[in-house]
């Protein structure tokens, strides 16, 4: 998955249509500590994804995010508890709570070497 190539973002940020502060804050984190890392400055923008979107990261509790976890989550987060992973040429990262997504942005970051 190719998120940036020569100062240039490949990928979309999104958040959910009425997002809670702490997912914007959280999105606003990782379009900072990127356009930092690569000088390349992604986009936020509220679902729905658009069409022509090949790479996306999804912040919080997205529609895509729900739709797509559905049955691998048996159960509810807890709180503070978090999942980052892939599918297909998607970066999906949501926890428990706003606060967990939080958390899930700065565990991403810090393994980035921010």
């Amino acid at each position: 998955m190719l998120l940036v190539s020569q100062r240039t973002a490949y990928f979309t940020i999104f958040i959910p249509d009425q997002p809670h502060p702490a997912e914007e804050y959280a999105a606003a984190e990782l379009q900072y500590y990127t356009q930092l890392i690569t000088g390349a400055c992604p986009r936020i923008q509220k679902e729905p994804l658009s069409p022509s979107q090949s790479c996306a990261i999804f912040i919080g509790n997205t529609k895509t995010t729900k739709s797509t976890f559905r049955t691998i989550l048996k159960k509810p987060l807890a709180t503070e508890e978090y999942i980052i992973r892939t599918r297909e040429n998607h970066l999906f990262i949501f926890g428990g709570s706003p606060r967990g997504t939080l958390y899930a942005v700065y565990e991403l970051l810090g393994k980035a070497g921010v």
